[in-house]
């Protein structure tokens, strides 16, 4: 399993903001924001959590609870 967060902001700002707060956060350049449009990201934070068949689970807008996100990982076949 693995996490990644996806950006369209300029590189400069998210790895200003991410050096601060996620350093640890794998994050891919979406610059086109072709990955934001085909999943329908329209708010920060949007989490889409994604099984291994490639079958969106859950898809949040906006903060969630750390149980909430643990059930949705679960669901997805994590451990």
């Amino acid at each position: 399993m693995a996490v990644y967060g996806v950006n369209d902001e300029e590189v400069s700002t998210a790895k200003q903001f991410l050096e601060r707060n996620h350093p640890n956060l794998q994050t891919l350049h979406d610059g086109g924001s072709r990955v934001h449009h085909i999943y329908g990201c329209s708010a920060i934070p949007t989490v889409l959590v994604i099984d291994p068949e490639g079958k969106i689970v859950a898809h949040f807008v906006g903060e969630r609870s750390e149980p909430e996100l643990i059930s949705a990982l679960k669901q997805a076949g994590m451990k």
